[in-house]
């Protein structure tokens, strides 16, 4: 019997970025990311795990949440505290949109869909420590619960490097959860329609990506030399001596002037650790002025 084929679903995403996380050192993206970590293990502990899917990003986590945009709001605020509590400079984004399972790395299931992509949007939107959402959310927790609506205010409208707009908002204080556990469900989530693409609902109920230690790439270039990943600066060497890349494959170039920029393309493993080496031609020292007015007269 042929499988069915996978059917996009809406849900509730929040992505959790770390601000200027690209430009930290090695050892403090590392650092920032167990933090991370700890800070999310206790927001999302009311949250069972039937009811949510968490993926790695370059620059943090995303969560996807399967039953409830209050779950979402309610554990993107612990996260929040616990973030600030811990200094790491969070930024939080939350959208509602359609997700749904595709392959992922070394053969795992993933989340995609707009609804993830404009989540991690709307998170480049926030400031350090805040919590922006999009209107689709809002109007989605208006739906389930409408005493949470006045949490979620008006911050106008921001342009995306595609040239969209978005109508964005601010979390303010969330009110207390009344004490009464609420057997939230979004009208539009069908987790069925989610777990498909060969996933049985065991499978899918169970459906908890572990997070992927980046990969570590010295650096170890003479003199000196822009770095450039995937077409993005990521600084000089010296003063930056590695990087910390997500796994997967990655185009690695370093320019210096005057030379041939040296390629290199790497297909990096999860904790992989692996070094590029390589000296770039001195310049000659610049002649004297006296030489040069010597040399006039064939001296």
């Amino acid at each position: 019997m042929a499988e069915a084929a996978a059917r996009p679903a809406t849900a509730s995403v929040a992505s959790f970025r770390i601000a200027d996380f690209a430009g930290r050192p090695v050892a403090e993206q590392l650092a920032l990311r167990e933090r991370l970590d700890a800070a999310l293990a206790g927001a999302l502990a009311p949250v069972a795990a039937a009811g949510r899917v968490v993926l790695d990003a370059a620059d943090g986590a995303i969560v996807v949440f399967l039953d409830s945009a209050e779950a979402a709001l309610r554990a993107a605020d612990a996260a929040r505290a616990a973030a600030l509590a811990a200094a790491v400079p969070l930024r939080i984004g939350l959208n509602a949109g359609p997700v749904a399972v595709a392959p992922g790395f070394a053969g795992e299931p993933t989340v995609v869909g707009d609804g993830v992509a404009a989540a991690v949007v709307v998170a480049g939107f926030a400031h350090r420590g805040t919590i922006a959402a999009s209107r689709s959310f809002r109007e989605l927790l208006a739906r389930e619960n409408p005493d949470l609506k006045p949490a979620l205010r008006p911050a106008g409208e921001r342009t995306d490097e595609r040239l969209r707009t978005h109508e964005v908002f601010t979390c303010g204080a969330v009110p207390r959860d009344p004490g009464r556990r609420r057997m939230l469900r979004t009208a539009g989530i069908a987790i069925g329609a989610i777990l498909v693409a060969g996933l049985s609902v065991r499978a899918g109920r169970h459906l908890v990506a572990a997070r992927s230690k980046p990969a570590v790439v010295a650096l170890e270039i003479t003199p000196w030399a822009e770095v450039v990943v995937d077409g993005a600066s990521r600084g000089r060497t010296p003063p930056t001596k590695s990087l910390a890349l997500p796994p997967g494959n990655h185009t690695i170039e370093i320019r210096h002037p005057g030379a041939r920029p040296i390629v290199v393309e790497v297909d990096l493993k999860a904790g992989e650790e692996t070094t590029i080496r390589h000296a770039f031609a001195a310049a000659p020292p610049p002649a004297s002025p006296v030489r040069n007015f010597l040399r006039k007269f064939g001296l």
